[in-house]
């Protein structure tokens, strides 16, 4: 695998340490244990308390934008716990859904929901080495995992390997859009790189550059920062007197930590220094 130790350590520490707040926070499709671990989604249709967590609508939407149909074989490449590819085959029945991931945190709880999904299906890989054939798949899923790859050109090459001619890959994921950041930015940053084990935050441009040059096609790009931004904190909002701590439980502390952790990209969200985009190209071979 193309992980360091220490990133994949300090991955999978990230997600088990946060993984009771994501829990209640992300989507229940089964029983309530399958959860989401990502940024949700909210718009002036969709906000807090009208039964769909922000998680499910952020899968809702991507689904959407993939344009999929019955019958067509589906990477989720960084599954997670595999809440999209179930909202994927509970919608398209006929498709089948690959999940691939390399935390074993992640795939124990996407494992407990497996059974009641046939056409779902997971393996313990890195998506940077991926141990499926040339032309495999119809639609390639990335929500918020390029983030964690160390080599972004080196995903997109076998991403375009995998897929099939004409396929899609869509990409969900934060992005930079300048680097002119102040110094309290920039250790918000690295604090946040080094809790969740972020190799990098790619440049918006230079990364769309990279698509074109692997004869990427039909390339959309949506700017959906106002859309999630409602999702995440700023630094106003997580702030807390050290004194009341002592009287938090352990999950309101680490959602206090979280919250600080995420205020880094909610404030460069403010300042334009960053944003969040969802992506979709087709590959031409």
């Amino acid at each position: 695998m193309n992980r360091s130790k220490e990133s994949i350590e300090r991955m999978s520490a990230y997600y088990k340490n946060y993984a009771s707040i994501f829990k209640k926070e992300g989507t229940s499709i089964n029983k309530g244990v399958a959860y989401s671990m990502h940024i949700g989604y909210r718009d002036d249709n969709n906000f807090p308390g009208q039964g769909e967590s922000a998680s499910e609508l952020m899968e809702k939407k991507l689904i959407k934008d993939a344009d999929l149909h019955d019958g067509q074989q589906i990477l989720d490449a960084g599954c997670g716990t595999g809440t999209l590819g179930f909202e994927i085959t509970s919608l398209y029945p006929k498709a089948k859904v690959y999940g691939v991931d390399f935390l074993d945190n992640h795939l124990r709880v996407a494992y407990q929901q497996q059974v009641d999904f046939p056409t779902v299906f997971f393996s313990k890989q890195d998506y940077l080495n991926l141990a499926f054939r040339d032309n495999s798949f119809d639609r390639i899923f990335f929500c918020e995992s390029l983030i964690h790859a160390q080599d972004k050109s080196k995903l997109l090459l076998e991403a375009s390997r995998v897929l099939k001619p004409g396929g899609k890959i869509i990409i969900a994921d934060i992005f930079m859009l300048n680097d002119d950041l102040s110094e309290e930015d920039q250790l918000g940053l690295s604090a946040l790189r080094k809790e969740a084990g972020i190799p990098n935050f790619e440049n918006f441009y230079t990364f769309t550059q990279q698509l074109i040059k692997l004869n990427f096609q039909n390339i959309l790009c949506q700017n959906i920062t106002g859309s999630i931004a409602a999702t995440i904190p700023t630094i106003s909002s997580t702030e807390q007197d050290i004194s009341t701590l002592y009287s938090l439980s352990t999950e309101s502390i680490a959602l206090l930590k979280l919250g600080g952790l995420l205020s880094t990209i909610g404030n460069l969200f403010v300042k334009n220094h960053a944003g969040y985009f969802v992506i979709t190209a087709d590959i031409q071979k």
